[in-house]
Parts: C-alpha cells; sequence; structure tokens
C-alpha cells in the first residue's frame, strides 16, 4: 500500500531524539494545551530549552519537518530564540517567525529529499532567556521501512478512507458532513486511532454528536463541541480516541448523529499508534440493492438535505476565498501542507549607460536626471566594482561612498588604452584613494537668444579596471559645436 498520504510522529518524549546540552526540560503538565487556535501539542508534551542547544535525530525516507510551539520575542527586529535547521549538514532553513503563541507550528521542513537514511539537526539560540519548544518530528518514510511500533498520521485525503454519502471535500485541507447519518469506513493496524479535525467558527454553533466502532462492536459516542466564545475556527481538535486493542487489524466504522444545524463532523487525519501500513487495503463495501419503491417524504427530505449542505460548503468556501489570510494559516498549520521557504536567485540587472536630459532655466543652476549611470545632483548611480573578481559585490551609492548596500551580480571588465591605463596609474600614485564626488554645483551659463543650448560634461571620478585579455581601444572625446 502506497504511504503517500503518511508521517511519521516521533514525540518529544521519543528515546530516539538526541539532545545536547543540559538545559533541556520536559514539559508534560499540558500547560500550553489552550494557547492559540491550532490546538493542543501531540500528546500534550513539550520539551524547553533557555539557552543555546540542539538536538538532532536519524530517519529513513524522502521528507521530514520539525514543529513546536511558536513564541518569540522581537525587540526592534530581533527574534529570540532563534532556530538553525540541517540535513546530513545541509541548512534548510526555516519558517518566518510568528508573532504569537501557536502550537502544532511548522519551524523547519524539507522536502524531495533522496530515499535513504538522514540526520535531521536543530540548533537554537536564546539570547534572552525566551524558552523554545519543540514539540515532534515529522518524516515521510520510504516504502520499504519498517514501521512497526510507530505512531502514523494518516491524511484525510488517503485513498484507504472510506466516505459514505453526505462526505464533501473543502478547500482541500478536511473532510466534511452535516448530513446526519454519514459514514466513514477505515482499516488500520495497531493498537489504538484518534481522530483529528477542525471546528469551523463560520458553521452552526451548536453541538452535536457521533459514534464510533470498532470490530463491530457496541457504539461509542463523541462529542462535536460548537465554536468557541467569540467564533472564529480553531484547528486540530482531538474529536474521539479509542480505547487500545491487540496489536493488528482492525476496522474502524464511525457515524455523523447530527444535522445542518448543528456543528459538523470533519476530518483533517488520523492517528494510528503503534502501527503499520496495511498490505491490502481496506475493500469498498458492497452497495445496497436498491429497494423497489421509496417513500416519497423520504425523497424530499434527502433532497432539501443535500442542498443545504452544498450551500453550507458553499457559504463556507466563498469566506475562505475572501480572507486570504486565513487560507495562509491553513497553510501553514500542517508542515505536510506547505512547500519549504524558496532561495531565489540574484536577479542582475545588465549596466546600460543612460542619457540625462537636462533641464534648462535661464539664471538658475541647472540640474540632470537620468537612471543607471547616469548622474544626478545626488549621484545615485551604480558604479562598476573596482575589484575585478567575479565574486566581488556591487555596490549601489547615493551621495558618501560610506553609505554602500552590496547587490548581487557579476563584475564587468572594460577594454582600456595603454594611454588611458598610464594616465589612470600617474593618478593612483598621486592619490591612492578613487575620489567619490559628494555633491555638484553646475553653473548656469548665459542662455543667448534663439533656440540655442549647453552641455557641459562633468568627471563621474570612476576608473574603469584594466582587462588585459581585452583588446585595446583608443577613446577619442567628444567634439562639440554651438547650435
Amino acid at each position: 500500500m502506497s504511504s503517500t498520504e503518511h508521517r511519521v510522529l516521533v514525540d518529544d518524549t521519543s528515546q530516539d531524539i538526541n539532545y545536547v546540552g543540559s538545559s533541556w526540560f520536559a514539559d508534560s503538565t499540558g500547560s500550553y494545551d489552550s494557547a492559540g487556535n491550532f490546538g493542543a501539542p501531540y500528546r500534550s508534551t513539550l520539551h524547553g530549552t533557555r539557552a543555546n542547544s540542539s538536538l538532532s535525530f536519524e530517519f529513513t525516507g524522502t521528507e521530514v519537518a520539525i514543529l513546536g510551539t511558536t513564541s518569540v520575542r522581537n525587540d526592534s527586529g530581533v527574534i529570540d530564540p532563534q532556530l538553525q535547521c540541517f540535513v546530513d549538514n545541509i541548512s534548510i532553513g526555516v519558517q518566518q517567525p510568528f508573532a504569537y503563541t501557536e502550537n502544532n507550528w511548522c519551524l523547519c521542513k524539507i522536502e524531495n529529499l533522496v530515499d535513504g537514511h538522514h540526520t535531521i539537526t536543530a540548533n537554537v539560540t536564546v539570547m534572552k532567556n525566551q524558552t523554545f519548544w519543540f514539540d515532534r518530528i515529522e518524516y515521510k518514510p520510504s516504502e520499504e521501512h519498517n514501521l512497526a511500533e510507530q505512531a502514523i498520521s494518516i491524511s484525510n485525503a488517503d485513498p484507504a478512507l472510506r466516505y459514505g454519502s453526505g462526505w464533501s471535500n473543502l478547500g482541500g485541507f478536511t473532510n466534511i458532513t452535516t448530513k446526519k447519518g454519514s459514514s466513514l469506513q477505515y482499516e488500520f493496524y495497531g493498537v489504538s486511532l484518534s481522530w483529528f479535525g477542525p471546528i469551523l467558527g463560520e458553521l452552526p454553533p451548536g453541538q452535536s454528536m457521533g459514534t464510533y466502532s470498532v470490530d463491530g462492536g457496541a457504539p461509542s459516542t463523541f462529542l462535536l463541541q460548537g465554536r468557541p466564545k467569540g467564533g472564529g475556527t480553531v484547528f486540530n481538535q482531538k474529536f474521539f480516541e479509542t480505547p487500545k486493542y491487540q496489536m493488528g487489524r482492525h476496522n474502524l466504522t464511525v457515524i455523523y448523529q447530527g444535522s445542518e444545524s448543528t456543528t459538523p463532523l470533519t476530518l483533517d487525519r488520523i492517528i494510528v499508534q503503534n502501527g503499520t501500513l496495511p498490505s491490502q487495503p481496506l475493500q469498498p463495501p458492497p452497495v445496497a440493492a436498491s429497494a423497489k419503491s421509496f417513500h416519497v417524504g423520504g425523497i424530499v427530505g434527502s433532497v432539501i438535505g443535500a442542498i443545504l449542505a452544498v450551500a453550507i460548503i458553499i457559504l463556507v468556501s466563498i469566506y475562505l476565498c475572501r480572507n486570504p489570510r486565513k487560507w495562509r494559516r491553513l497553510k501553514e498549520k500542517h508542515c505536510s501542507r506547505i512547500s519549504p521557504p524558496m532561495i531565489e536567485p540574484f536577479r542582475y540587472v545588465p549596466v546600460q549607460p543612460s542619457f540625462p536630459q537636462p533641464i534648462h532655466h535661464a539664471g538658475e543652476v541647472s540640474s540632470w536626471s537620468g537612471s543607471g549611470h547616469g548622474l544626478t545632483l545626488q549621484f545615485n548611480h551604480l558604479p562598476i566594482s573596482r575589484v575585478g573578481h567575479p565574486s566581488s559585490p556591487m555596490y549601489r551609492m547615493s551621495g558618501d561612498s560610506t553609505n554602500a548596500s552590496p547587490i548581487s551580480g557579476p563584475v564587468l571588465h572594460y577594454p582600456i588604452s595603454s594611454k588611458a591605463r598610464e594616465a589612470r596609474l600617474s593618478r593612483q600614485r598621486s592619490s591612492p584613494s578613487v575620489p567619490h564626488p559628494r555633491s555638484s554645483t553646475i553653473t548656469s551659463l548665459p542662455s543667448p537668444a534663439g533656440s540655442g543650448r549647453y552641455l557641459m560634461h562633468i568627471d563621474s571620478g570612476y576608473r574603469l579596471p584594466d582587462s588585459p585579455m581585452l583588446e585595446t581601444v583608443e577613446e577619442i572625446p567628444p567634439q562639440y559645436t554651438m547650435g
């Protein structure tokens, strides 16, 4: 059976995680269970540190993520604590820090690893005693990897989940039903199972119920809490957890007992404890033979119920589409649903000479405008790097050359004549530093009658580097005529 939608969950209490540093401490009190709206930490346990520390974990698979409780301190843009993540000693970057406390937050993640054995490492830097909270590691296992006695997360899109009538997919992140009697069947291998889903703040707030049964046993009832006070959606809510059974293959059946006017049943994921992937998927249930006759009232009621359910799904979808910020938070909720941060390559804009346009006013100081190499009164231009090496950065200057900021880009080399080279060397002997003009005043010239105009060329102060590999080009100054 394919494990495309499966992730192995490694809790912070696992002996397989190597904690480095004496400052790590465990919190099993559930002190952060009610923080934020992304649900409680996995198994209500966390590991924290208030000093520079690290942790590492070895796994076999193609994808891995570190999740925790985000609780950062921001002092004038300085974030505390800070995290660096590595896989096989190569940095994989981190997710952007969040300003508020949230559980089940994806701290760093990487996909599309070479299928095999890897080590993920997290280095924590704490500057002002702000606690870093680690919750768990999730990784996508190799197909042939032995998953005995592991906790496995199964996505709502897993093909082994058999949805009955009345279920719909909402935005790709959860499945939902508002139809009483809607069922789901799932075959799992393990000792217990937990069901997680969101409570949508945009839907009816009234409490409702559902039932689950395992291996055809007596059904157990679970409560679906209405939306919390103040409204808003809460995620990663555990609706029920089965008792522990003997290790082996079991069949789960879940039935929704609510209605269109109460809290719907949703499914985000199922977590199977101490399980492995079954070798054969659950076969779809047989379709019962249709009755020869139907009660007209039942048909009408079913049609109305279906219309109401579809209307609710459409309204929620419209609401989410009109709230892109909520969509972003939904995507950030699970590491398995988001992409890692991409490293943008530098964008080099070729340097091209511009042609400043003079502005003439009789009796006033002339000014110049332009871009690129064009000279302005503030000297905003893009000079060629004086260091003749491809790795040298280029700098964008404005006025004072000390206020320079690097930008990416290769260094250009220009040809230079032998006479110009000798003249430049002579100037460098007398003045080793290359001048950078700070200000310039262009004296206005008398404006004669007619449409004549004057152009005054100013030395920009830049000196082109040597390039003996290129051919010699003799440069001749321009000739100017009145007119």
